[in-house]
């Protein structure tokens, strides 16, 4: 008798193991039909997401107060006082160190106001504005790539956009802790500068910034590149004067960063060259990516003028960067 129980319980055993397995089959065959489906050319480019409640200029204002008056204040007096600062620091005669070259020690900071703030009568409260906006209206979720932006070969250029369009899960280092490299870590914030090198400092930034505080070493005593070093997001760099302006050339870097946001991938057969101009007290920073793998012609990127800063601007000290961002971004939006 127990036998036949025991036969029984298997037979039964087998008619649930043979129920699950269609069941599970049917779930299968339903998600291949609906997603796997899809033709090939539909799978390629992600969607671009649109945001029509986004319309109201004033869709910042969450409150319902309307702080625009405020914000656009705070904006021509940041510009006037800005606009100010550079053309004192322009006038300023340029120093030069004992062998005849410019002076380009010091901390280098932003020239910008940042956002306006309202902060409330008990100083407890701050509100943050991040308009009101240029055009009257919020930026698209996904803005489209500028027209100056580099020029790739035509069978890049699908790639390029896509990476650009997914860009938030795309980008090798917008929100993890990997390191942006050269170029697209710019310029430095602080340089010191000693006979036979100069050595460029680098601070600890926002999300897709530098993750850690970082230094560059680059020789000036007129040595070639290295050819025993595998390739790195920094590079092998060496420097020469042009004249006035600091040259650095900068070699075996690896494919692993974009050297712009727009999805600029890259070789590693990139070569960068940096240009640093002291001007008064500013310094003037821009540089040229050359990578006949993919693009058509070297670009030249948009010169960027910090100005001098003062003790109260030195880097402090970095905190761990920690990847906790990525893997909570499901949608397309840029930020």
């Amino acid at each position: 008798m127990a036998l036949e129980k025991s036969k029984g319980e298997v037979v039964m055993t087998k008619r649930i193991m043979v129920c699950s397995y269609i069941a599970v089959t049917a779930v299968v065959a339903l998600y291949a039909s609906r997603v796997l489906a899809i033709p090939q050319g539909q799978q390629k480019a992600p969607q671009v997401p649109t945001r029509p409640h986004l319309d109201d200029p004033n869709y910042y204002d969450r409150d319902g107060k309307h702080d625009a008056p405020y914000a656009e204040k705070f904006k021509a007096d940041a510009k006037a006082k800005t606009e100010a600062r550079m053309k004192a620091a322009l006038a300023k005669p340029t120093p030069h160190t004992a062998d005849g070259h410019p002076n380009l020690n010091g901390i280098w900071v932003v020239n910008s106001a940042g956002l306006p703030v309202i902060i409330s009568d008990d100083g407890k409260n701050r509100k943050v504005l991040f308009g009101p906006f240029d055009n009257g209206k919020p930026w698209p979720p996904v803005p489209e790539i500028p027209p100056d932006q580099p020029s790739y070969k035509s069978e890049y250029q699908a790639k390029v956009k896509d990476l650009w369009i997914d860009e938030t899960h795309q980008d090798p280092t917008a929100y993890t802790c990997k390191e942006p490299g050269v170029p697209r870590m710019g310029e430095p914030d602080q340089i010191v500068q000693v006979p036979g090198q100069v050595i460029f400092l680098y601070k600890q930034g926002l999300a897709g910034g530098i993750p850690g505080n970082t230094f560059r070493v680059i020789p000036m005593d007129g040595r070639p590149h290295r050819t025993d070093v595998d390739p790195t997001a920094m590079g092998d760099s060496i420097g020469h004067w042009d004249m006035d302006t600091l040259v650095v050339d900068v070699t075996r870097l690896d494919d692993s960063t974009w050297f712009g946001k727009y999805g600029n991938i890259h070789t590693d057969a990139m070569h960068v060259v940096e240009r640093f101009t002291r001007k008064g007290d500013t310094l003037q920073y821009t540089f040229t990516v050359d990578d006949p793998g993919m693009l058509t012609k070297p670009w030249t990127a948009k010169t960027v003028t910090r100005v001098l800063g003062g003790p109260d601007d030195a880097i402090g000290s970095d905190v761990p960067c920690v990847d906790n961002d990525s893997q909570h971004l499901t949608g397309l939006e840029h930020f």
